[in-house]
């Protein structure tokens, strides 16, 4: 898990459909305001992992490392795996 990696929600874009908040097994978000995606739970997003932000249709979720926001860079084959 990672200290200080997360993902970052562009509300702008996000058209709360839920699915981000479905894919991912490690609780980050905070279920009881589904389909919003909130981040609750930061450090138990695995660092690196994209696999959120592959899969958001509306590309609305980058990444923060605590120093920099990242694009999500991976293909919409990532499994996860960080």
């Amino acid at each position: 898990m990672a200290e200080k990696w997360q993902p970052v929600i562009d509300y702008s874009k996000c058209t709360k459909c839920g699915y981000c908040i479905d894919l991912c097994a490690n609780a980050v978000f905070d279920r009881s305001k589904s389909p919003e995606p909130v981040v609750k739970y930061p450090g138990n997003c695995i660092e690196g992992c994209q696999y959120c932000g592959v899969m958001c249709a509306s590309n609305a979720i980058n990444y923060f490392d605590g120093v920099n926001e990242y694009k999500c860079k991976c293909n919409h084959f990532c499994i996860g795996c960080g």
